[in-house]
């Protein structure tokens, strides 16, 4: 694998920045010196740091491995629960300081930024879209009650999870991911 990219080394950059600063308290600056590029090349590359933002965004939507929830190796509800561990596994390394990106634009820039409520807007989609195709298979597995929405769950699921995260970040404290994973696993899906 060859040397990065400038514009990889932006996005890199931004995401981190953006991960632990926010957006509107992150400055190009700050992004190009993480990239160890002077600031002048930023611009060569992203028109502004909205557009930068953006791209960051879906390099962390990437980074959160949803393909996980397609690997049909598994049944689905272990495979459910792999994804969110997966997930859950991020967080212990970053000692619960990071919530999810997606979340926190989404907190942060939907008044003021609508091309990165829309990206967020439709990456909670396609997310949850995932969770309730995982969900249906649980069903026809018989492994979840056929009776349940999935597509209502798979929103719930994924509300609750970020509103984990968010409290997890608060507290610097698993608990409220092990708190998820009991009520999701033990008894909303059992």
């Amino acid at each position: 694998m060859g040397k990065p990219s400038v514009r990889e080394k932006v996005i890199s950059a931004g995401l981190e920045i953006f991960h632990i600063y926010g957006f509107n308290a992150s400055a190009v600056q700050d992004i190009t010196t993480a990239a160890g590029i002077p600031k002048g090349s930023f611009f060569n590359h992203f028109k502004s740091k909205e557009l930068m933002a953006l791209a960051a965004l879906s390099r962390y939507q990437e980074q959160t491995h949803t393909e996980m929830l397609l690997d049909k190796k598994q049944a689905p509800l272990q495979r459910l629960r792999c994804h969110f561990e997966f997930l859950a596994g991020r967080h212990d390394q970053w000692e619960y300081e990071r919530s999810c990106m997606i979340a926190d634009f989404g907190t942060e820039l939907s008044r003021s930024h609508p091309r990165i409520r829309a990206a967020v807007r439709d990456g909670y989609i396609i997310w949850s879209g995932l969770i309730a195709q995982v969900l249906r298979e649980a069903q026809a597995t018989r492994e979840i009650n056929s009776k349940l929405d999935v597509d209502q769950i798979a929103r719930f699921l994924l509300n609750s999870w970020q509103g984990s995260l968010i409290r997890m970040k608060a507290e610097k404290s698993r608990t409220p991911l092990n708190d998820f994973f009991t009520l999701a696993f033990e008894f909303i899906l059992n």
